[in-house]
């Protein structure tokens, strides 16, 4: 008897994860045929009641619509450049702040979303491409002036900043915001720390991301090379022409490990990253170990990477010639996916299949892709 109801037990607790675990993917298409002015929704932002926003770009040869999409549910809301006041022809970005109050990076400076439907431009007329929040919410900018040189916004209060890279600066990959005006600011020729109104650029030549210049025939490899980098805790981790994942903190560097890598996210604990090379492989970096956690069956390669509020781990799987894929992964992330979405985007010749991910408020991923916005849903 005592026997029997072990293996009734063991039979249940088996069964309660099995169904946890066995996933359902439910996938949800909002495109032209919904509505949707064109197929590049580049940047999303969602509001507490469900809200969706969309900076859209326009199509190749087709420049008769460019602004910003509001989504709810299959409702799409149009707001034409000229009508709403963008007066922009480029939509770069957008994003909410801690007051659900929208905000636009065009290429004639930043919009903001008033309550009469209209937006309003803050600061100079100059081109800019990204935006960023700090935890206490102070907005920052990147962008780009008429002659290509890059710069910074910053928005305090209702004033608005604009500070000039030097040349490590040159072609700006993010910015991290700090506390106190500040800002660490990574660029594909170096690093710029920002404090007190003013730029400092990091000494890299004794560090990991350093290596002598080469003059190849297929053009210079400068000595200085930074692919990808994201900010975790007090850590900066960066992906350089060294073939190595370094770890930057407090003027510090040490490599973490050697490899053909090809991105970076911060997880969830502070000083901790998620690694993809370009051989299908995902990894976890624990702050003394990287550890190999997955690898698809085709060697594809794996794209865009998204860690949820609740540690779903997103990440875009390109199997090329097959079409894109979803797969999520939970902790520990070395089981294999939880669920796989079938995606039919590819990558096309103005961007690759995924452009970016917004968590929604149930568990669920919006992602903007070059065919349109998927809705993504995971069920037990």
């Amino acid at each position: 008897m005592r026997i029997y109801l072990i293996i009734s037990l063991l039979a249940l607790l088996f069964s309660c994860s099995f169904a946890v675990w066995s996933a359902t993917p439910l996938i949800t298409k909002i495109s032209k045929d919904d509505g949707l002015p064109t197929r590049y929704p580049r940047s999303l932002a969602l509001s507490p009641e469900g809200v969706l926003w969309a900076a859209i770009k326009a199509e190749q040869g087709v420049n008769e619509w460019m602004g910003v999409a509001k989504i709810t549910g299959k409702k799409i809301e149009m707001f034409l450049n000229e009508e709403s006041e963008l007066n922009a022809s480029k939509t770069n970005d957008l994003l909410l702040n801690k007051e659900n109050r929208l905000f636009v990076a065009t290429e004639k400076g930043l919009r903001v979303l008033g309550t009469d439907g209209k937006f309003s431009r803050l600061g100079a007329s100059r081109n800019l491409e990204r935006l960023f929040l700090s935890t206490s919410g102070q907005l920052w900018g990147l962008g780009r002036d008429d002659v290509f040189k890059p710069f910074i916004l910053r928005k305090t209060g209702e004033s608005v900043e604009f500070f000039k890279l030097p040349d490590e600066g040159r072609r700006p990959i993010s910015l991290y915001p700090l506390e106190n005006g500040e800002a660490i600011i990574v660029a594909h020729e170096g690093i710029i720390s920002f404090s007190k109104n003013k730029m400092k650029p990091l000494k890299l030549k004794k560090t990991p991301l350093w290596k002598r210049a080469v003059h190849d025939p297929d053009g210079p490899i400068p000595s200085i090379w930074i692919f990808h980098a994201a900010k975790s805790g007090d850590s900066v981790f960066l992906i350089s022409h060294t073939r190595k994942l370094v770890e930057s903190k407090n003027g510090i560097f040490k490599i973490c490990a050697e490899g053909h890598f090809g991105g970076v996210i911060a997880g969830k604990a502070p000083e901790t990253a998620f690694v993809r090379d370009y051989e299908g492989a995902l990894f976890f970096w624990d702050g003394n170990v990287l550890k190999k956690l997955y690898k698809n069956e085709k060697k594809g390669n794996i794209g865009a990477m998204f860690l949820d509020s609740k540690e779903t781990l997103w990440v875009e799987e390109d199997l090329s010639p097959e079409p894109h894929r979803i797969s999520c992964f939970a902790p520990p992330y070395d089981n294999g996916p939880i669920v796989t979405f079938p995606l039919g985007t590819k990558d096309g010749y103005l961007s690759p299949g995924i452009l970016t991910m917004q968590e929604d408020c149930a568990g669920g991923m919006w992602i903007s892709t070059n065919d349109g916005i998927w809705h993504l849903e995971i069920k037990p």
